[in-house]
């Protein structure tokens, strides 16, 4: 009997998005449909995240964190996205833009002290650590950008390292310092399976733990999830009925795309007490589907549909007609068969590295006359990963999204 059971590995989720699925008060597929029609608001939650992350990346980067100062690493970050901090509403008044300041403070702190105290004492070692690799893991059917990553050090005995940011305030009761929130352990429960899937390790050999950059009180920030088995199959389970749902909006009829919408009003029939903001989320969709007309209702439900099905064919192809696009492409066709379709790049030397702007900008060189003709245009979205034989991919390796 097969331990896990993966429905259509090709069709690969974010593991952010899963993690969504799981919450104090719902874990249900359905977070995922519903989280389709969410608007990304400009909110100063999400600045303070972005910032968060930011201030990572610079204290990661920097030679001695000790040296950088909070009012200059903020400047980059506000001459990096100015639109975002002067459009948000929540800190146009002078006191709530003190209010994100003070947390923006506290946070470059509390990120500095782990990474100066903290890393060392768990065997971390920035200089040898990524931030935010990309990777496909079509065993398991997730992909995910992941804040940290140190790989092993055989020679020293340490096991690969994950560390997920997160700004938002502690899990409750915040004096409980192993406490990690559901969702996060899920989140980094699917980074485990990646690591696992892409370099073949065991889950004993990975190192997962979420940094909370809202703790002001050292020993509060970094806190390691536990691998529980029961808790991947749940995770698995909930990926495989997001499979199931998209599968039968795409090939079924409008009502089984209405149904999913119905199918919401379920997220709030628990034991457990839900929030009322998520209760006005569901009741706002109700309220403005049965604000439309008959022809506006069935026009919507029939363009969900259709984005639905561009979106799985985005990642898997057609299969029924063999078609070689989609993501899934990348490795269920030869690499031979995408050189002669003139669909690769290879055998590419790096000429140079500019990554003194907001965007790295690396320039390659052609090593070979097979690459002086291919189907790539410009603004096309291309992948990298190294290959250095034949057994090289996308499924073994990190990629760079660009």
């Amino acid at each position: 009997m097969p331990k896990k059971i993966v429905l259509e590995p090709d069709y690969l989720i974010d593991a952010s998005a899963i993690a969504n699925c799981f919450t104090n008060y719902s874990i249900s597929p359905l977070h995922y449909f519903m989280n389709k029609f969410e608007i990304m608001e400009n909110r100063s939650y999400l600045l303070l995240g972005n910032l968060a992350n930011y201030f990572l990346d610079e204290l990661i980067f920097a030679d001695n964190p000790e040296e950088l100062v909070f009012e200059d690493v903020f400047l980059q970050s506000f001459k990096q996205s100015p639109f975002e901090y002067a459009t948000c509403e929540d800190i146009m008044a002078s006191d709530d833009f003190r209010a994100f300041m003070t947390k923006a403070r506290e946070q470059f702190n509390n990120i500095k002290r782990v990474i100066t105290t903290d890393f060392p004492l768990q065997n971390i070692d920035p200089k040898k650590s990524t931030l935010e690799p990309s990777f496909f893991s079509e065993k398991y059917g997730f992909q995910g950008r992941l804040d940290l990553l140190q790989t092993e050090n055989k020679e020293k005995g340490t096991p690969f390292k994950i560390v997920e940011l997160k700004s938002g305030r502690l899990p409750f009761p915040s004096n409980h310092v192993g406490k990690v929130s559901l969702s996060h352990e899920v989140q980094t429960a699917v980074y485990r399976l990646m690591i696992q899937s892409v370099y073949n390790q065991s889950s004993r050999n990975i190192d997962a733990a979420i940094l909370y950059s809202a703790g002001n009180n050292p020993g509060q920030n970094l806190r390691f999830a536990a691998v529980y088995q029961t808790l991947e199959k749940e995770i698995l389970n909930i990926r495989n009925l997001i499979v199931s749902n998209e599968y039968s909006i795409t090939q079924g009829t409008v009502d089984d795309v209405e149904a999913q919408f119905k199918n919401l009003r379920s997220l709030t029939y628990t034991t457990a007490r839900v929030p009322d903001f998520f209760v006005q989320k569901i009741k706002k969709i109700d309220d403005t589907l049965a604000q439309c007309t008959e022809v506006e209702r069935t026009y919507f439900f029939r363009f969900v549909q259709f984005i639905s099905k561009e979106l799985y064919l985005q990642k898997i192809g057609d299969i029924a007609h063999e078609s070689p696009v989609g993501v899934a492409a990348l490795w269920n066709s030869e690499f031979k068969e995408r050189a002669e379709a003139l669909d690769l790049l290879y055998d590419l030397t790096i000429a140079s590295i500019d990554d003194s702007g907001s965007d790295m900008k690396i320039i390659f060189t052609r090593t070979t006359q097979q690459n002086d003709l291919v189907n790539f245009r410009e603004g096309d979205i291309c992948i990298v990963y190294p290959r250095d034989s034949e057994n090289d991919n996308v499924l073994n390796n990190q990629i760079l999204k660009g």
